[in-house]
């Protein structure tokens, strides 16, 4: 490579080495305090995912490498595994040295400057020293990576580690590619992708020694070294499984992420990040990235310079992540940053061959002006929300809700909320964390109560909590969900709120404000039964629900019952009220609300009371409350 220097006021053809690294070290720290400053900013970390991440790092700051994670008692996660070890390594100083909150926005401060720097050192590399300035274009210019790369995740560290193997894979260093690939391993559960992208690389390799071999001995003597340099990145994955704490319920973990969650996305609530894009409203958002690659390609094909030797190896982890791409939304943290790169190596001796003034002006302005055309769309909403500081919820309402769990606290979330409360009140006890699939697979009797309860579905949230998620506790962000579900906290009596900010945590107590004891009778039964009652928790029945007894669509329960009286009746579903065999009530149902709970009146002296319900979304009751 002809060596060049940087010159004021233009940019050369290349750079030589000691200046490239000087470059990228200053690269480093600039994009550091910038980032640094722009995160601090932020009244929250962006998901629920971030402050989860935190929280296992403490903990093993605290406890030891080892220590099991002690949030997710109906979850896969609770038996030791980590699917993400190293990542939570490097969390370590941050979450435990620092306030958590703070070290965490540090973290993604180094963590974002690290890959900008991984990038302007391979533009740099493609086409000079403007490649410097890459980073700060992609980062607006690409506002769909733009809100991946804001979030404190391990996918950030493993594109890291991509960014750094292209040199390697270039330079057919194997054993490098073996050591990345074993940290890779070790820091993000898809380990599998990075080994194919070494595959790939290899066999493109491989088959470019054989056609470029002299000889049958040559050829054969050079097949077998090739074939050697496998074995690095295979030993390295290898190796990483194995030495790490619970390598068995790590690889459990892994089959279940990698391979069962794509056959049961139906069926979990998972976010829009697994969908796949809506194409027009990627290239909308990136329409200042689209057109400057497209100019710059553009201005290339003036010149018929070969693709730089990089081109190759950057183009195999584009081509790959551009097709999971199409499937899956949340791969836009690769897709942008490795396409990027690909069409700058392919382009960028051509680009540096142009003559007169258009290689010194096509670079710069093609950046500065598709900045500008993107500046408007990189204002995310979300983000600007969140950097203005004042968001609905607050890391100081968590602090609070923090304060009031008592310690060991069983309590029933969901599992994003519980990856929040895992930091801000890791004294409590929740059901699961990161992953639906991972409650889903185990338990799923739990996990469809858990959906149902805080979808606002089911009617007898004190119940589901004790009975069948084991907890003596609810917290959730009201903020984020039904309305029903509100109401349900509100209105009854069995739920005691402990605290009550943005975060409500509700503590399951007894109440006797129910009518409980009946006899029911479905059109399936010859004789009325006894409605059954759970002696040990009793103190908390409250819905009366006609699935214990029946599979009938229909039911009606029967009791005698003293005036006057005033009761407030909330059915789930159609149904109709008599005393002494004459329709006083007939209602279509309020889903059991009992915000919405129809009153009945009982005149003085004994009745006949009757009570016929009839099924709706799969629950068939009613409360029946004094």
């Amino acid at each position: 490579m002809e060596r060049q220097t940087l010159q004021f006021g233009r940019m050369t053809d290349a750079l030589d080495r000691r200046t490239l690294r000087v470059a990228t070290a200053a690269c480093f720290v600039v994009a550091f305090f910038l980032f640094a400053f722009f995160y601090l900013r932020m009244a929250i970390l962006w998901d629920a995912d971030s402050y989860y991440h935190l929280a296992v790092a403490r903990l093993y700051a605290h406890d030891g490498l080892g220590a099991k994670i002690p949030w997710a008692r109906f979850s896969l996660l609770g038996r030791g595994g980590d699917k993400e070890f190293l990542f939570h390594v490097f969390l370590m100083p941050f979450a435990s040295l620092l306030d958590p909150a703070v070290g965490g926005r540090l973290a993604l401060a180094v963590l974002n400057a690290a890959l900008a720097t991984a990038v302007a050192n391979l533009a740099a590399r493609a086409i000079g020293a403007w490649g410097f300035a890459v980073p700060l274009w992609l980062w607006v210019a690409a506002p769909p990576f733009f809100t991946r790369v804001v979030r404190l995740r391990p996918e950030l560290a493993a594109l890291l580690i991509i960014l750094v193997a292209i040199p390697f894979a270039a330079k057919r260093n194997w054993l490098a590619l073996g050591l990345l690939t074993a940290i890779f391993t070790w820091t993000y559960t898809a380990f599998q992708v990075f080994v194919a992208l070494c595959v790939i690389w290899w066999l493109l390799d491989w088959f470019a020694g054989t056609r470029g071999a002299g000889t049958t001995d040559d050829a054969t003597q050079d097949s077998g070294l090739r074939a050697q340099g496998l074995a690095w990145p295979l030993a390295g994955a290898a190796i990483a499984l194995i030495a790490r704490p619970y390598p068995i319920e790590n690889a459990r973990l892994w089959f279940v992420q990698n391979v069962q969650f794509f056959f049961n996305t139906v069926r979990l609530d998972v976010g829009d990040e697994i969908r796949p894009p809506s194409l027009e409203r990627v290239g909308a958002a990136s329409v200042g990235w689209l057109a400057a690659l497209a100019v710059l390609a553009v201005v290339a094909m003036r010149s018929r310079v070969r693709a730089h030797p990089f081109a190759r190896a950057a183009a195999v982890p584009a081509i790959v992540f551009t097709i999971l791409f199409l499937g899956m939304v949340r791969m836009a943290t690769y897709f942008f940053p490795l396409a990027t790169l690909s069409i700058l190596f392919a382009i960028g001796p051509s680009l540096r061959t142009q003559h007169s003034g258009l290689r010194t002006r096509a670079i710069p302005l093609t950046l500065l002006l598709s900045t500008l055309l993107a500046l408007p769309l990189a204002l995310n909403p979300t983000f600007v929300h969140i950097i203005s500081g004042a968001p609905v919820v607050s890391e100081s309402d968590w602090e609070a809700f923090g304060r009031a769990v008592p310690p060991g606290a069983k309590i029933a979330a969901t599992w994003g909320d519980a990856e929040i409360y895992a930091l801000w009140a890791p004294q409590g006890r929740y059901l699961d964390v990161l992953d639906p699939i991972f409650m889903a697979l185990p338990f799923p009797r739990q996990y469809a109560v858990q959906r149902s309860m805080f979808s606002g579905e089911h009617p007898d949230l004190p119940l589901a909590a004790k009975a069948d998620l084991d907890s003596d506790y609810i917290a959730l962000d009201w903020s984020d969900v039904p309305r029903v579900l509100i109401d349900r906290i509100k209105a009854d009596p069995r739920l005691r709120v402990r605290y009550g900010g943005y975060n409500v945590l509700a503590e399951v107590v007894g109440s006797n404000a129910f009518i409980v004891d009946w006899a029911v009778m479905s059109d399936r039964m010859a004789a009325p039964v006894p409605y059954p009652l759970s002696a040990p928790l009793r103190a908390i029945e409250g819905f009366i629900d006609a699935h214990r007894v029946t599979n009938a669509r229909c039911a009606t329960f029967a009791r005698m019952e003293s005036g006057p009286a005033r009761l407030a009746f909330a059915p789930y579903g159609q149904s109709a009220v008599a005393i002494d065999g004459r329709v006083v009530l007939a209602t279509d149902g309020v889903a059991a609300n009992l915000a919405a709970a129809l009153p009945v009146t009982i005149p003085a002296g004994p009745h006949r009371l009757d009570i016929r319900t009839c099924e709706a979304r799969g629950f068939n009751g009613f409360y029946l409350r004094r």
